[in-house]
């Protein structure tokens, strides 16, 4: 354990294992619904996770038996006046079961309800021990890619492979396939 063992900001909950920080919303009397401050301390959990040396990855969670019940509706009767983002009109007062996130590719995998936190902290613990700033790149490529010119895409995988090329974790990644062995990663 971290420095964070258990550590609480009130509506979020913060706590460290290995490499893997889990940030928890902590308001189950109210399904975890999103007010304002519950927003700000989530962000401020997750910049100070993305900072860390230490955090490798993280599990975003909700305590109680619910993840979200989304926005905390007396905060955001101003979201009710003037434009809306379009996935706050296309997403908010319809709950949507696993089976239906699954088929849509919202997520990957359908675990168990009683074995849920398991297989997110096993998964978690699986890319914490990962070449995390590679993985970052990847991800970021592949969220991007959509909305650049093939030109611009090949240009910001060349610099990310740049970059990762430069990593300790790359030299380790290769020194591990030729001496036949896992490698070690440990995100620099």
């Amino acid at each position: 354990m971290d420095n964070h063992a258990g550590e609480a900001m009130s509506t979020v909950e913060i706590v460290d294992a290995n490499a893997v920080r889990t940030i928890a919303i902590n308001r189950p009397d109210r399904r975890n619904a999103l007010d304002h401050d519950a927003i700000a301390r989530l962000r401020d959990a997750v910049d100070e996770a993305v900072a860390s040396p230490t955090a490798r990855a993280i599990v975003l969670t909700g305590r109680g038996g619910a993840f979200s019940a989304g926005a905390y509706v007396r905060e955001w009767v101003e979201i009710s006046a003037g434009k809306k983002p379009r996935p706050a009109r296309d997403w908010v007062g319809e709950a949507w079961a696993a089976d239906k996130a699954l088929k849509h590719g919202m997520v990957t995998e359908v675990p168990p309800a009683d074995g849920l936190e398991g297989a997110a902290m096993a998964f978690a613990a699986q890319l914490a021990a990962g070449p995390t700033i590679a993985i970052g790149h990847a991800k970021r490529l592949l969220e991007t890619g959509q909305t650049r010119s093939f030109p611009e895409q090949l240009e910001e995988k060349r610099k990310a492979g740049k970059i990762c090329g430069a990593t300790e974790d790359h030299k380790e990644g290769f020194a591990a396939a030729n001496e036949r062995r896992e490698p070690r990663f440990f995100g620099r």
